[in-house]
């Protein structure tokens, strides 16, 4: 269930909101293009890559002013950019943590309850640091990951799967 609502942001949710990346944004401002962000969009993935590495390879500034491992990312980074996946996975992850947690059957573990959200908040904000989402995809992508955990926590079986508890079957 959760590979689907992956697979569904990634080529259908990105692919209706059409929404470029700031890294792109940034790229087109400070390089040589040879073709407008809106044709760029429309290339397949690969060959978004290609004219992303070459404008990259062929600005003095780029190459001078950002990190060689962020402009890689940045290349790597050619879909669209609404919403996050990071967003979704980090906060899916830190809000069926944060339910284990203050479930546990140990009482002084309960009050750490919220350390999954303070990581999952940090990798939110690496990616809009990074340049690879706006603060809107992130924020977008947290809540459907919060809305998918809920969904799981609400059906008994689901959440007995994930606090390893077993079903009694009188």
């Amino acid at each position: 269930m959760i590979s689907f609502f992956a697979l569904l942001n990634e080529f259908v949710i990105k692919d209706i909101a059409q929404l470029g990346r700031p890294s792109h944004n940034y790229i087109y401002k400070y390089a040589p293009h040879q073709i407008g962000l809106n044709k760029f969009y429309e290339l397949p993935v690969l060959e978004r890559q290609i004219v992303l590495r070459n404008m990259n390879d062929n600005s003095p500034f780029l190459q001078k002013k950002i990190n060689k491992k962020v402009l890689a990312h940045w290349v790597e980074e050619a879909g669209y950019s609404f919403p996050s996946g990071h967003g979704f996975n980090a906060f899916l992850l830190a809000t069926v943590l944060a339910f284990s947690i203050k479930c546990s059957r140990k009482l002084h573990f309960r009050k750490y309850f919220f350390i999954p959200f303070i990581w999952a908040t940090a990798t939110a904000i690496s990616r809009v640091a990074l340049g690879a989402h706006a603060p809107i995809d992130v924020s977008f992508g947290a809540a459907m990951g919060i809305a998918m955990a809920a969904i799981l926590l609400y059906f008994e079986t689901s959440r007995n799967i994930i606090l390893h508890r077993h079903q009694n079957y009188d």
